[in-house]
């Protein structure tokens, strides 16, 4: 990725989220401009991945769900290398808080600059997380966004597939390089 002006060096962000510009933000922006609204995705043991980019290698400390009205059962996040390979999650947890970010501990997970996906999966659907608003299931094909059925826990490889269940929104979930969230 290209620094935006002339001998101008790309910084690591600190924070990058499937709504973030290093990822869906501005597709879904431009999309759909309403406020995140909690609701729904998809059905119980599926696995969702949305791509994002980075600048320059991070060290990631923790992972971040935003929590919807509704908890249920456990979610598992992790990162994977753009050939679905893996390389850090946080293993079934408990969603816990509800209308509150929730954060999973990776500590210490090296990136370096290039493409990778978010990953998410879980284990009930009447969980509920914040989502970027009505983003339909074939906007999200066109964003990228893939889905793995029978994949919670998080697979060590992942086969995902374009979407085949309907989801409503992007979730909200990410990464930091600060050992606090928020």
């Amino acid at each position: 990725m290209a620094a935006p002006w002339p001998n101008v060096k790309e910084i690591s962000p600190v924070m990058v989220s499937t709504v973030s510009r290093f990822s869906l933000g501005r597709q879904s922006a431009a999309w759909n401009e309403a406020a995140p609204v909690s609701g729904a995705l998809g059905l119980s043991n599926n696995a969702f991945f949305f791509s994002f980019s980075i600048p320059a290698p991070i060290t990631v400390a923790k992972m971040f769900m935003y929590n919807g009205a509704t908890v249920a059962g456990t979610i598992d996040i992790g990162i994977y290398t753009d050939d679905y390979t893996r390389i850090v999650s946080s293993g079934p947890i408990t969603q816990a808080g509800t209308n509150d970010i929730q954060e999973f501990d990776v500590t210490d997970t090296q990136l370096d600059k290039g493409r990778y996906y978010f990953a998410f999966a879980q284990s009930l659907n009447t969980a509920l997380f914040f989502q970027t608003a009505q983003v339909g299931n074939t906007e999200n094909k066109l964003f990228g966004v893939m889905m793995q059925s029978a994949a919670s826990p998080l697979p060590a490889v992942a086969t995902p597939v374009a979407l085949t269940s309907s989801i409503w929104g992007i979730p909200i979930l990410g990464l930091s390089t600060r050992t606090l969230v928020v």
